[in-house]
């Protein structure tokens, strides 16, 4: 079986670097400095990117928000108490009003508690999705990661084919000059040549594309320098050897925070219907006051006017809705309808988890047998590639023979490598699928 290794080249326009599992020491650099160089693994990829993607901050102000209400939803039970003031002065006299007030509410059909009850729901949904937030970003920098190890083996395939390729021409020049060869079969390796350098600047191009999406992801500063200079470790390949069962993984994946979310939103929607339904029946409040006036018309100093009219003030409040009944009877068969609609929402994503699972493991599985296809079929077309370097020189084969099968062995490679890192991509998949 022919071992076949990806050759990383370094190259000025597109510098590469793949160290296996490189660590970064102590904390994070800082980026602003335009001359740093580092390498990133994809454990601080994903680190960086959750403390600051701005999709997670916007979210982590979702959660301080529903926080905040969370509190005031809970203070709404004390009870008002304010002190008023007011003094009048004219050309005649001026008098004045001392008051201290509060209110309470007796009885509302525990209103208030269902509001916190809801409050809470909503908290813990924003709390939920900030998790479920991180986890997206996870995988999007996880999938952006190894999207740019694809993209640097392609290069680096590239590069070794414009060498390879360069070797055959200066090999075959001298042929040529010596008599050896025909000038058609020159200038048919010179278009290879020139071909594979133009497939070499699409690959640096498609690599400072694929860097620019993770930098995104990771919300780092993006200049052409540190876009340059942004290097990665490559993954650790291990192939998985243990057989998961289908229903084993998505009972694991149930856990995951967007199935949370589904079933809080269920539980809100139901705490608000219960507030909705208190506001047919009727709500008790009691406001009371103590204060005292004064007048400077009457002869009496202003401490014996405030002693003498000191009076206490109290009123108790019914409110029987009536003429609101056929609002909230809407406001009531809406909430309803949200809760019908979440729980649908819910057996929605469980349908989605599942499938997805199963498509995750079909792909690792279908991937594993495509990585053995593929390093069969490389080894294949290198031996058909020697074979036809052998004929081309004896003139027993044509220079379209030779590209033909260089071309073959370029895809083949390129496919190999496709498939490696798919493979990968899965078993980080079917990790977020297991929490791990």
């Amino acid at each position: 079986m022919l071992s076949y290794r990806y050759i990383l080249v370094l190259i000025n326009l597109i510098p590469i670097q793949i160290i296996g599992q490189s660590k970064i020491s102590g904390t994070y650099p800082h980026l602003k400095n335009k001359n740093i160089s580092m390498c990133w693994t994809l454990e601080n990829c994903k680190n960086y990117a959750s403390t600051h993607n701005i999709n997670i901050k916007e979210k982590n102000i979702n959660k301080e928000i529903s926080h905040n209400n969370l509190k005031q939803s809970h203070l709404d039970f004390l009870p008002r108490l304010s002190i008023g003031y007011s003094h009048n002065i004219n050309s005649s006299y001026n008098n004045g009003q001392i008051s201290l007030n509060t209110s309470c509410v007796l009885f509302d059909s525990f209103r208030k508690t269902f509001n916190v009850k809801e409050s809470s729901c909503a908290y813990n949904i924003a709390e939920t999705d900030l998790k479920n937030e991180k986890i997206n970003i996870s995988l999007s920098v996880t999938k952006a990661y190894i999207q740019i190890l694809l993209s640097q083996q392609i290069l680096a395939i590239n590069m070794e084919n414009i060498e390879s390729t360069q070797r055959k021409y200066n090999k075959s020049e001298k042929l040529f000059n010596s008599g050896k060869l025909a000038y058609s079969y020159l200038l048919n390796i010179k278009a290879q040549l020139v071909k594979e350098k133009a497939n070499m600047i699409d690959a640096s191009k498609q690599l400072c594309i694929d860097k620019l999406a993770l930098m995104q992801l990771m919300n780092i500063p993006i200049n052409d320098n540190l876009i340059t200079n942004f290097t990665i470790a490559d993954i650790e390949y291990t192939s998985l050897n243990k057989f998961y069962k289908t229903q084993d993984i998505y009972q694991q994946a149930l856990r995951l925070p967007i199935v949370r979310i589904s079933e809080l939103e269920i539980e809100k929607r139901t705490y608000q219907l219960k507030e909705n339904l208190t506001y047919f029946y009727p709500s008790i409040s009691l406001s009371a006051s103590y204060g005292t006036i004064f007048n400077s018309a009457y002869n009496i100093p202003y401490p014996q006017q405030i002693s003498n009219n000191l009076k206490v003030n109290m009123i108790f409040n019914i409110e029987i809705p009536i003429f609101t009944a056929g609002a909230n009877k809407i406001r009531v068969k809406n909430t309803k309808l949200a809760i019908n609609y979440s729980i649908l929402e819910l057996k929605r994503r469980k349908m989605n988890l599942l499938k997805e699972v199963h498509q995750v493991l079909y792909e690792i599985r279908s991937l594993k047998k495509s990585i053995e296809a593929a390093n069969s079929n490389l080894e294949a077309m290198y031996c058909s590639l020697s074979y036809t370097e052998e004929k081309m020189i004896t003139g027993t084969v044509t220079a379209t023979d030779y590209i033909i099968a260089k071309t073959n062995y370029n895809k083949a490679k390129a496919y190999a490598a496709q498939a490696h890192y798919q493979y990968i991509l899965q078993i980080e998949i079917l990790k977020h699928f297991q929490m791990l």
